[in-house]
């Protein structure tokens, strides 16, 4: 039952209609979502994954709606510095960064 109840829940997320669900909810109520939180800007959230696929597995999310990344633009340069300053904290704090 819960094997073919998730299998129906990732098909669904697969669609438009549940990428513009989840792009409102980081959008619009990134506070209300149950994640365990690395960071958090006015442009972005930081968490773990919540099934990793990897020892660490962290989801950086624009709270924009993006569609990939070619949607970035000009008006996007606070999420880019956001990114790059997130992202590089977060490697040193978890020690990814080469020796």
């Amino acid at each position: 039952m819960k094997a073919g109840l998730l299998r129906r829940l990732f098909r669904l997320a697969r669609t438009p209609l549940a990428g513009y669900l989840v792009g409102l909810a980081f959008t619009y109520f990134s506070f209300a979502i149950p994640a365990q939180r690395l960071r958090e800007t006015t442009t972005l959230v930081a968490f773990h994954h919540p099934q990793p696929s990897y020892p660490v597995h962290i989801l950086i999310v624009a709270k924009k709606q993006l569609t990939d990344v070619t949607a970035v633009g000009e008006a996007d340069v606070a999420f880019m510095q956001d990114l790059f300053m997130v992202t590089g904290s977060l490697v040193k704090e978890l020690g990814l960064a080469p020796a």
